[in-house]
């Protein structure tokens, strides 16, 4: 589950972050990566604490929804997607195919970080599913998406039917 996070910097100041869909969900870094990573920590803490308590989390609103909702932070904020990654507690036992080079792949740097098949494959995950950011851009006076990843830096631009514009990297992988 993703939700939409609002990003803002003033002079002088760290950066603030914070969740439209659920009311005292906020976060703040130096850096807009430790903001980032302090967000995601900020936001599995704040649903399992809802979870505890009893109460149902909000569904995820786009950015659409968000802007139609949320104008004036939307004109002001960064706009990120942050994963909720809630940890039940407990493992389960699966069982996927992966190519036997990818496994040897895997077994070998899971052995350099003296850590378990598993263990790396679970941070792997973690990593890949909350990787992605969303941030406002605009380029020669119009609105643009890009798109990036660790393996190609490749972009796009598309102009934004509400007027806004994103753009997504991925976040460096710590």
């Amino acid at each position: 589950m993703r939700y939409v996070a609002f990003i803002h910097k003033e002079d002088d100041s760290c950066y603030g972050v914070s969740f439209p869909d659920l009311d005292g969900c906020i976060s703040a870094g130096d850096t807009m990566d430790e903001a980032m990573n302090n967000a995601a920590e900020a936001l599995g803490l704040h649903l399992e604490g809802m979870q505890e308590d009893g109460i149902e989390a909000p569904a995820p609103r786009s950015v659409d929804q968000l802007n139609a909702d949320n104008a004036e932070d939307m004109d002001t904020a960064t706009v990120a997607y942050v994963s909720a990654i809630i940890d039940l507690g407990s493992t389960k036992p699966v069982n996927i195919s992966l190519d036997k080079g990818l496994i040897q792949a895997i077994d070998a740097e899971a052995k350099r970080r003296k850590v378990t098949r598993s263990a790396f494959i679970t941070t792997a995950t973690r990593h890949e599913i909350s990787g992605v950011v969303m941030t406002r851009s605009v380029k020669d006076g119009g609105p643009e998406l890009k798109y990036g990843t660790r393996d190609n830096n490749k972009s796009k631009k598309i102009v934004s039917k509400k007027g806004y514009s994103i753009s997504v990297a991925d976040l460096p992988r710590g």
